[in-house]
């Protein structure tokens, strides 16, 4: 049996259990705040704000390391380094878990600081208990105890994520089963799904919409969507356009519209330059579709791409009436 690690004393067991508690907690909420604030950065175009809090994150993780080992040494604390080193490695399990939550769809970044402590706990019990039973590798011991840890949590991220999913793919299947008009799908090899909901009656008037997003990524189409919905072609009330010309120029609106076989396509331009385009199909007696475009747009409502060279026209001749099961495909696609 081998010689059992020396005795903490009073000062070290306490600086063990206190940075037990405290060091997660604090650097967690740093980095927490440091992902949130540089995530921000980045969104508004920041990238040097981003830098900067991803370099306080990384000095206040060392630091915080140092700090604890410096005061376990002045403390003759034997091995003053491993405990530090379990502290710090459930604190980079924590981000990473969240990280790989938020990957899923699972908001827990806000419980970064807990999950921290929670980790950081399960560390310092493994540590603990592999000194009492005179186990030489108790570092590894405390990061097994951490790593199950943090996957358990990940096994818990991923069962939420799967039921939100099931949630909503129930929704879903319940608004198709109510909706009282055929659906239109966008039959085009280049373009798939991507997500799909409803507008309830109560609300507005009621209709079905479909995201597709290209098959294809590109720089050109970064962000960049399309959108088949579904409604009523009902006259507009109050503005006595038909809804296929709804604004367009020859009913006195905005917009330059053209008739291409079934459908009208309809362009919003601003000083020559095109901003919106919509296509608009009667797929079935009084009901229309409208495939448009739907451009990214920074904080400021400003598009981040140009606009694309897509041929409306040609895509509206893939608009169809879907098939006998096609819709709940969809659905089930789009919630995986």
């Amino acid at each position: 049996m081998p010689d059992p690690p020396p005795a903490l004393g009073p000062g070290a067991l306490s600086t063990v259990a206190v940075s037990a508690i405290v060091h997660p907690l604090v650097v967690g909420t740093v980095l927490l705040v440091c992902v949130f604030f540089g995530g921000l950065g980045s969104y508004y175009g920041d990238s040097g704000s981003a830098a900067l809090f991803g370099t306080v994150a990384l000095l206040v993780t060392g630091g915080a390391h140092l700090l604890v080992m410096s005061v376990l040494r002045r403390l003759d604390a034997p091995h003053p380094g491993e405990f530090p080193t379990v502290l710090s490695a459930a604190v980079l399990l924590a981000s990473a878990q969240a990280f790989v939550a938020l990957a899923m769809n699972v908001q827990i970044l806000w419980f970064l600081p807990l999950t921290c402590l929670l980790l950081s706990l399960f560390g310092a019990t493994g540590w603990g208990l592999a000194r009492s039973r005179r186990v030489r590798r108790r570092v590894p011991v405390a990061l097994a105890a951490i790593l199950a840890a943090a996957l358990l949590l990940t096994g818990g991220s991923w069962v939420s994520a799967e039921r939100e999913d099931q949630e909503e793919r129930e929704e879903l299947m319940r608004g198709l089963a109510g909706f009282p008009f055929p659906v239109a799908v966008l039959d085009s090899p280049d373009w798939e799904p991507s997500n799909m909901g409803f507008v309830d009656g109560e609300v507005q008037e009621e209709s079905l919409s479909i995201v597709y997003a290209p098959v294809d990524p590109s720089p050109e189409l970064d962000g960049f969507t399309l959108k088949l919905r579904v409604e009523s072609l009902a006259s507009t009330a109050g503005a006595g356009w038909p809804r296929r010309y709804e604004l367009c120029g020859s009913e006195g609106g905005p917009w330059a519209c053209e008739e291409h076989g079934d459908a009208v396509i309809a362009v919003s331009s601003d000083d020559g330059e095109t901003e919106f385009v919509e296509a608009r199909l009667e797929i079935a007696d009084g009901v229309a579709a409208y495939l448009m475009t739907s451009m990214p747009n920074d904080h400021q409502g400003a598009p981040t791409i140009a606009f694309p060279d897509i041929d409306m026209a040609e895509l509206s001749e893939h608009v169809r009436l879907a098939e006998a099961g096609e819709v709940e495909e969809i659905i089930v696609a789009v919630t995986e």
